[in-house]
């Protein structure tokens, strides 16, 4: 199991070891009334020994609308019983930067969550400070999401390397 190796890790230093990668990129454009490219992402961590896989996401990137849907968010899928040390954000936080680097043109676009399932989703988007637009959706701007979600990591004592292109906007 997992959650053994990652109790070696500390909260601040976590971010040294802990990759997000682009396992798929599939054009949806012809199967779904909407969205252009359904990126995949796979979270792990890389000690320089072993590579664990922690967790994955679904986003969905619909150019026409300026809109990016997240399809599902699960960092710590492979994880049982691990404590969360902030993983979650810093998996959050990698995939925007991952997108970002695929989709610079993004920074414009909405990022929105609906039809969230469970109150621990809702209560997270909240402490990020993300905005609400009814009773199970998120909506907000990319620029404004990234500054957000980064300020969030780095209240709960976390920080991570960010490029110079995403530090001049946030």
């Amino acid at each position: 199991m997992i959650y053994a190796e990652l109790s070696d890790f500390v909260r601040s230093s976590i971010a040294e070891y802990f990759g997000c990668r682009i396992v798929n990129k599939v054009d949806v454009s012809s199967r779904r009334y909407r969205g252009d490219l359904e990126y995949h992402f796979e979270f792990y961590i890389n000690d320089g020994l072993r590579e664990l896989k922690t967790g994955s996401a679904q986003l969905e990137v619909d150019r026409e609308r300026k809109e990016i849907l997240w399809r599902g968010f699960f960092p710590l899928d492979y994880c049982y019983g691990a404590s969360r040390k902030g993983l979650g954000t810093l998996a959050h936080v990698s995939t925007l930067l991952k997108l970002l680097e695929n989709e610079p043109e993004i920074w414009d676009y909405d990022v929105i969550h609906h039809g969230i399932d469970g109150w621990g989703r809702v209560i997270q988007l909240t402490k990020i400070g993300i905005t609400r637009t009814d009773t199970d959706s998120f909506r907000e701007k990319f620029e404004s999401y990234m500054r957000k979600s980064i300020a969030y990591l780095r209240r709960i004592g976390m920080d991570m390397n960010l490029p110079d292109y995403v530090l001049q906007r946030i």
